[in-house]
């Protein structure tokens, strides 16, 4: 979907939609939002927090500290944006959004998660270089007639509006792993193996420097490696990762 378009849908959903809160439903004076005290408080992922993977750092870390897992092995991504953890009210909000269809859940956590990123690319400016691409982790083709949409790739489009950056669909996926939330950590690793393709049509034209790579929540890591090591095989220097929240667990990536 084209920019001004997109602009223009939101223009008028914004019109005709309530303006609520949309998890206590007080007035905000705009739709799509949170009241001020339900955004104080979600459960914001504290900082510092390891640069390359987001989880929790100790108070005293310096920046760009690293966790002793990615010290130890570091993921094919340089850095990782998330906002939020992946708790209470968030994971009720990302299914709401992921399996119900309310759009409006994802609209308000991107954006969320659009400011976060906005605030690093300004303290960090070398993540955006002038070729910068967004790339949604896509769904296998059956699943995604199955929901409707691609959560990944709506998640793309409101940084694209609050960036001014490009969606690009550099990846495919020709099968559907089995669903992540099923599977432990080395499952998760087993299970996402050779699920991705390069879509060649795009990849042969356009071969971006720097990738930011957008998914809703990052658990193990599993998907975003696999996703990332593929774009590093077909050029991509850079891979940024953006996500809307991040599982606090003990072996991160």
């Amino acid at each position: 979907m084209n920019m001004p378009l997109l602009n223009f849908l939101q223009q008028m959903s914004r019109a005709i939609l309530p303006a609520q809160c949309l998890l206590c439903l007080a007035a905000t004076g705009r739709p799509l939002e949170l009241c001020h005290d339900c955004e104080a408080d979600l459960p914001w992922l504290e900082q510092p927090a390891c640069r390359v993977c987001a989880m929790p750092a100790p108070k005293a870390s310096r920046p760009g500290y690293l966790c002793p897992r990615c010290s130890r092995k570091p993921p094919p991504f340089s850095t990782t944006t998330a906002p939020l953890a992946y708790d209470f009210p968030i994971n009720k909000m990302v299914g709401e959004f992921k399996d119900k269809g309310r759009l409006g859940f994802g609209t308000v956590l991107a954006q969320l998660l659009a400011r976060a990123l906005v605030q690093r690319i300004q303290v960090e400016p070398e993540m955006m270089p002038p070729d910068t691409m967004l790339v949604p982790v896509p769904l296998a083709k059956a699943r995604q007639r199955q929901r409707g949409f691609n959560q990944a790739e709506e998640i793309a489009r409101q940084l694209a509006l609050a960036l001014q950056l490009p969606v690009t669909n550099l990846l495919l996926r020709p099968r559907a792993a089995t669903p992540q939330r099923q599977l432990g950590a080395d499952q998760r690793q087993v299970g996402v193996k050779g699920s991705f393709a390069l879509n060649d049509k795009i990849i042969n034209r356009i071969k971006p420097s720097t990738v930011i790579l957008v998914d809703d929540v990052m658990t193990t890591g599993a998907t975003l490696t696999e996703a990332s090591q593929l774009l590093g095989r077909a050029g991509v220097k850079q891979v940024h990762v953006a996500i809307l929240a991040r599982t606090l667990l003990e072996q991160p990536v």
